[in-house]
């Protein structure tokens, strides 16, 4: 299948390297190389073979583009919207399936659909880690999609068949549901950054050794040791942006958040 991806995004270089290892040609449209970093060995020796070409104008994009992923920053809504513009341009007839993996808030895949309703389109949420960017996507437990119709569910289901091959390893939902549980795992996962900074706090002040709390926690197999490490707080770019981004959009539906604005108070008394 000819896949283009386009962004320069780590979530970009890992589906760049999956797809073109199980025989996919990948048509990258990305402003520059990567020249180092995680994966960048790995995606070069993928190029040399031709299993990877570098593509820096969309009109240099093959006619015969089957899908495209959509690997931008959440600050890159424009620049997506400006790709799906420049794209009608370019005659791909065998075009069909569009994958927004970008994070652009609740409704940010629509608004892109709405751009380019001729495609189905669905939402494959941004799950990778620095450090173990194979990894996060290729042993996950379950991966969530989100779908326009069922016709992008059977698509959907083929595509990640080679990754994910049983049933219950891939969680289907409609598309504004897989935005919204994008943010709120971002939101959790900022909930107890903030909460173990707020223990640690008491456990200096009682003189008590917040490894040996953190080591209790992690022993609950209801809590387990993830992000139980009090810091500096949370930081990066993306993972930043999800916070406001969900307690914007909190804000927008007229409800309102107390613990958002808790965890980001205590993120940033934490700097």
């Amino acid at each position: 299948m000819n896949i283009a991806i386009v962004g320069a995004t780590l979530q970009a270089k890992v589906f760049a390297v999956v797809l073109a290892e199980v025989g996919h040609r990948i048509h990258w449209l990305v402003p520059h190389l990567p020249q180092n970093g995680e994966l960048s060995e790995r995606i070069n020796a993928l190029h040399e073979k031709g299993h990877i070409t570098f593509v820096h104008n969309v009109a240099h994009l093959p006619h015969d583009l089957e899908t495209c992923l959509l690997c931008y920053r959440p600050t890159e809504k424009e620049n997506a919207l400006l790709f799906l513009d420049a794209l009608k341009a370019i005659p791909t007839p065998h075009l069909t399936m569009m994958i927004n993996g970008s994070t652009f808030g609740l409704h940010g895949t629509a608004q892109l659909q709405a751009k380019s309703p001729q495609y189905e389109w669905s939402y494959l949420p941004d799950i990778i880690q620095e450090g173990s960017a194979l990894k996060s996507f290729l042993e996950a437990k379950q991966i969530m999609v989100g779908l326009q119709s069922e016709a992008s569910r059977t698509w959907m289901d083929e595509f990640l068949r080679p990754f994910f091959p049983l049933a219950h390893q891939k969680l289907f939902m409609p598309i504004l549901d897989a935005e919204l549980a994008k943010l709120s795992i971002s939101g959790m996962l900022a909930t107890r950054i903030s909460y173990m900074n707020d223990v640690a706090h008491v456990a200096e002040t009682l003189g008590v050794d917040i490894l040996n709390i953190k080591q209790g926690m992690a022993a609950d197999t209801r809590i387990g040791a993830s992000y139980l490490s009090p810091g500096v707080g949370f930081g990066g770019e993306n993972f930043s942006h999800d916070i406001l981004m969900l307690s914007s959009e909190v804000s927008k539906s007229g409800a309102k958040s107390r613990l958002l604005e808790q965890v980001w108070e205590i993120n940033e008394d934490q700097k």
